[in-house]
């Protein structure tokens, strides 16, 4: 415990000029704020290997190209609970740092019709994604989540393949908290997770379900919203198979229109592409790279 500060000496006075990296130049911060509440998770940040390449990740997308892609394309490659950690201390406990909205946010979520016939106890088990519609999150290789809508604790794990700036590949995981907010409106849900150091609050929208002879097929909008109030959005179709049947697309394209979206501009997912060569799952405490 004595050790600590006179670490926090020795790093102090070269760390305040990379502040702006460990946030991103993109965002706006109060370091007597930071120094007040969170001089520990930044330290440990900046001592960090794989914290400093996310940093400096962050960093140059924040220069030239603040979009929530190129910030992803950092998450997927060097995620870690240090810089986790110091995101979730400045973001989203004390409020040091203010985050411009990427370019590619949206400004407000769509609040399409849902199925009022919808039962979401059929989400429990597993559901494949062979199809969805952003670029940036939707149509990562081998796409599922795990669902469980019984009380008293609603979850669902969501696992897919990213790839890494290395040329290596790895899954990472979001464990989200599901709740079914309004009784009267049954194809709507909450998922909530602390995800990279934010709080985020994901709205499923079930616009509808297609039956098949293979498996049922849900198309879902969902509209996700940070913590620091900018959104992005996508579309899920959920399935049983790894892949979506042909007869189903026709049936889809008549919700994708319903909420706005091409059904022709969707992505294809490889469901059958499943090894990767990072096993590390989602960020190891002491990893170094």
């Amino acid at each position: 415990m004595l050790a600590f500060p006179l670490l926090l000496v020795a790093i102090s006075a070269p760390s305040l000029p990379s502040l702006a990296a460990v946030v991103g130049n993109n965002s706006a911060y109060n370091i007597s704020c930071i120094v007040e509440h969170c001089t520990e998770p930044w330290a440990h940040c900046e001592l960090d290997g794989l914290c400093r390449k996310m940093t400096g990740c962050v960093s140059d997308c924040g220069k030239d190209n603040n979009t929530q892609a190129c910030t992803y394309g950092c998450i997927n490659s060097y995620e870690d609970a240090k810089f986790n950690g110091f995101m979730q201390c400045a973001l989203t406990e004390h409020g040091c740092l203010a985050i411009t909205p990427p370019t590619d946010s949206v400004a407000q979520c769509r609040d399409p019709p849902t199925d009022p016939a919808f039962d979401a106890d059929v989400l429990d088990g597993t559901w494949w994604i062979p199809v969805g519609e952003s670029r940036v999150y939707d149509c990562y290789p081998c796409q599922y989540g795990d669902w469980s809508l019984a009380a008293p604790q609603q979850n669902v794990s969501f696992k897919f393949k990213v790839p890494e700036a290395d040329g290596k590949t790895r899954f990472r995981f979001i464990n989200e908290t599901a709740t079914r907010p309004n009784a009267t409106r049954p194809g709507y849900l909450h998922l909530t997770t602390n995800s990279d150091g934010m709080q985020q609050v994901q709205k499923f929208w079930v616009l509808g379900t297609v039956q098949t002879a293979a498996t049922p097929v849900i198309f879902v909008y969902w509209c996700a919203t940070e913590s620091k109030g900018y959104s992005n959005e996508g579309v899920n179709i959920l399935t049983r198979t790894r892949y979506l049947p042909d007869e189903a697309r026709p049936a889809l394209a008549v919700l994708a229109a319903r909420a706005g979206f091409d059904f022709g501009n969707f992505c294809e997912v490889d469901n059958l592409d499943c090894d990767v060569t990072d096993p590390r799952h989602d960020w190891p405490d002491d990893a170094q790279r």
